[in-house]
């Protein structure tokens, strides 16, 4: 009984702190994962609304950049980064081509497909000689 009215006198006080937890596990349990769900979710959505890809690789940091960040410049020194690194480099020689002609740097962008279509799957290259084309 003295345990119960122990029990009793800490929740009436509020637990620890004065903040009740609303859960029905001992007050040590650790935090519930729909906190962490939650977190994911925002982090979710705040890719969504913003198309940005999830993750933290060099094409997904210059795709913030570009899309977020709103800075052409860097994201094109970027791009180049990811390319160098390997890292979705169809991709990213397509996005670096076309944020390369929104800046009026067409010749640069034309080059840029010529030097380094090789190092792109086949799968992309109609999409790169289509690119190159309209630049």
């Amino acid at each position: 009984m003295q345990h119960h009215h122990q029990l009793d006198q800490w929740l009436a006080g509020g637990g620890v702190g004065g903040v009740l937890r609303p859960t029905k596990s001992a007050p040590c349990s650790p935090v519930k994962p729909a906190a962490v769900s939650m977190l994911r979710t925002h982090s979710d959505s705040f890719h969504v609304a913003h198309n940005v890809p999830v993750g933290d690789i060099p094409y997904v940091r210059v795709k913030r950049v570009q899309l977020v960040d709103k800075d052409p410049e860097k994201a094109i020194a970027l791009f180049w980064g990811a390319i160098n690194a390997g890292n979705r480099v169809d991709t990213a020689l397509k996005d670096m081509a076309i944020v390369m002609k929104q800046q009026n740097r067409a010749e640069e962008a034309s080059e840029a497909i010529k030097s380094l279509c090789i190092r792109c799957s086949d799968q992309a290259q109609e999409s790169l000689n289509k690119l190159q084309a309209s630049v």
